[in-house]
């Protein structure tokens, strides 16, 4: 299990340098006029795209995605109370961005309780690891 710092590091290194399939969704997202964030740190995960007003994560599987991760990363997700979208590079620019827009809005209080819950969910599971350890 990767610690804050190193989580947030590699968030960061991802931001700066974007797989291009990645790139390409934000910039079909940017024309839209959607606001999201990307590479957002969301308990033990990092996410692709954080769509907060929708509550909705959106991940680019490429050729690296594990599915048993995948599983336990959108069960996780979905605790905190996000919807999880998968798509596959091939299909970034199939895409229905009308669909995610019309999704219905979340008040910002939604998304900072799912991301209080996220963080709890963690501090319980590294509390867990200690005491086992």
């Amino acid at each position: 299990m990767k610690s804050s710092r190193e989580l947030r590091t590699f968030a960061r290194r991802m931001k700066r340098e974007p797989p291009f399939h990645e790139m390409w969704f934000a910039h079909r997202l940017q024309e839209s006029g959607i606001s999201f964030k990307t590479q957002v740190t969301v308990g033990f995960y990092i996410v692709d795209f954080l769509l907060p007003d929708q509550m909705l994560v959106v991940e680019i599987d490429g050729s690296m995605h594990n599915e048993s991760y995948d599983k336990r990363r959108d069960e996780f997700l979905d605790k905190c109370g996000f919807r999880v979208l998968r798509v596959a590079n091939g299909d970034v620019g199939s895409v229905d961005i009308g669909a995610i827009t019309s999704a219905v809005s979340q008040p910002a209080s939604v998304l900072k309780s799912a991301l209080c819950r996220a963080k709890a969910f963690r501090g319980v599971a590294l509390r867990a690891n200690r005491e086992v350890a």
